[in-house]
């Protein structure tokens, strides 16, 4: 028989809110509140720490914007709406605060699936890479900038190990340049290629590392929303700089698109 808690939480203005995933580890949740404040809850609703509600206090006096938890460690990042990136170890209630990388609002946050690269990006067009080494300690290894915010992200097919090295993350994004996105496709050593644009609204990005076929998804069903067919043959353009790496030529994804009626 399953059990419901309900507490209610008496600081005004959560948005959203993020549960861990560490195996091992009890599960948690963690909600922005509308100050400078999150709180990390059991999954009974009591507050981690009895004697307050907020469990992560932004110096700085600003919202949080965004929360995502590492999916394998008991290891919370934070991005704060003045572009500030907090690393909150669970486990020895341990905080590392980043406040260079970012200088306006974080609006993504995301993890590879193993949990060893993340992605963070803010409403000024920035989109920092980072790597979390063992002692579950975060370091900004590369860092790109657009002149747009970046709407979408998803990560692809790693690139192929080369002499005993690791292979680099590969992942693509997108961004919003008035009536058109463009979509890039980046890595974790620097590299950056623009790969297409298209027409109108982006729902969402989706990469198929195994098809590595690129293909719109299935039109909508009302009136408002067409979709239409993008030729899987996207011109890539590599830093002349920095070549390509292995695993990054002839890059596919696979995306959702809105446009306007007409």
């Amino acid at each position: 028989m399953a059990v419901y808690f309900n507490n209610k939480i008496s600081v005004e203005g959560p948005q959203e809110h993020a549960w861990s995933q560490a195996a091992g580890h009890p599960p948690q949740v963690a909600v922005p509140f509308g100050n400078n404040a999150v709180g990390v809850y059991t999954e009974e609703g009591q507050p981690l720490d009895p004697s307050k509600e907020a469990t992560v206090r932004n110096i700085r006096v600003s919202p949080a914007s965004k929360v995502a938890w590492h999916p394998d460690l008991p290891l919370l990042v934070i991005g704060w709406k003045d572009g500030g990136i907090s690393f909150w170890n669970a486990v020895e209630h341990r905080l590392n605060e980043d406040s260079k990388t970012h200088r306006s609002k974080v609006v993504q946050l995301l993890w590879s699936d193993d949990g060893n690269c993340l992605l963070t990006a803010d409403e000024g067009g920035k989109l920092g890479v980072w790597k979390i080494d063992v002692g579950m300690q975060p370091l900004n290894l590369v860092s790109y900038t657009s002149d747009n915010p970046i709407s979408c992200m998803v990560f692809g097919r790693p690139s192929a190990d080369t002499e005993g090295e690791e292979g680099s993350y590969v992942f693509y994004y997108a961004v919003k340049d008035g009536d058109r996105v463009q979509i890039f496709m980046g890595d974790d050593c620097g590299h950056k290629s623009s790969l297409y644009g298209i027409e109108g609204d982006l729902l969402a990005l989706y990469a198929f590392p195994r098809k590595q076929q690129l293909e719109p998804s299935p039109p909508l069903a009302t009136s408002s929303s067409t979709q239409g067919t993008m030729p899987a043959s996207g011109r890539s353009i590599s830093r002349a700089s920095s070549p390509a790496p292995p695993g990054m030529d002839r890059p596919r994804s696979r995306f959702a698109s809105r446009r306007s009626s007409t």
